[in-house]
């Protein structure tokens, strides 16, 4: 498909221009990386990025800005800005605020609309082989993620302890955490409770 066919701003010359819709850019790894996985995409295709960070994108207090996004200024979206909970009315409300223009949506899948996702179980199944196939690890702690916080745990512990059972190592529950989540701060529990209260070295 052609670049004009792309562009439903009425300007047929005009260069394609894609808004990032994201609900941060600059706080953690994963925001950053995708953010420059997309500038990437951007640069490799010829096009012009703009970035829109609002928040939450249904929070309208939040997130006047995303209105700025119309086919007067782009001619696709990239949107990073859906979260995992959002109801199936909410992801068509989000879809009927930009229409006609293209989306591409991460995570959530908009009813019509291609999805980039992640493969959480697949990545958390190479990690743990990759420490018992290369560094010959047999005591692998696992600091659990909230499953009623981010759906992206449950997956991630499922493969950890299928994982285990393929290389016929034994599931000690004794090297994993509680589900507490993935701040900061719940890492640095985690280190006190491995090294400090079950003492494991």
């Amino acid at each position: 498909m052609s670049k004009d066919e792309h562009n439903v701003s009425g300007r047929p010359d005009a260069r394609p221009t894609i808004a990032y819709l994201a609900a941060e850019v600059a706080v953690g790894d994963t925001p950053m990386k995708i953010w420059s996985g997309v500038v990437a995409g951007a640069q490799e295709h010829d096009l012009n990025l703009i970035a829109i960070v609002g928040g939450n994108i249904m929070e309208a207090r939040n997130n006047i800005v995303y209105d700025l996004v119309s086919p007067e200024i782009c001619t696709g979206i990239v949107n990073w800005s859906i979260r995992k909970d959002f109801s199936d009315q909410e992801l068509v409300e989000i879809h009927a605020r930009y229409q006609p223009l293209p989306m591409v949506t991460m995570l959530r899948a908009v009813p019509g609309r291609p999805m980039v996702n992640s493969d959480d179980y697949l990545g958390m199944q190479e990690a743990v082989a990759h420490l018992i196939e290369t560094h010959g690890c047999r005591h692998i702690a696992f600091i659990r993620g909230r499953a009623d916080h981010n759906p992206l745990a449950e997956p991630r512990y499922r493969a950890y302890r299928e994982t285990l059972e393929q290389y016929d190592i034994p599931f000690d529950p004794a090297l994993v955490t509680p589900a507490w989540g993935w701040a900061k701060e719940s890492g640095e529990r985690a280190v006190t409770l491995f090294l400090d209260e079950r003492g494991l070295r």
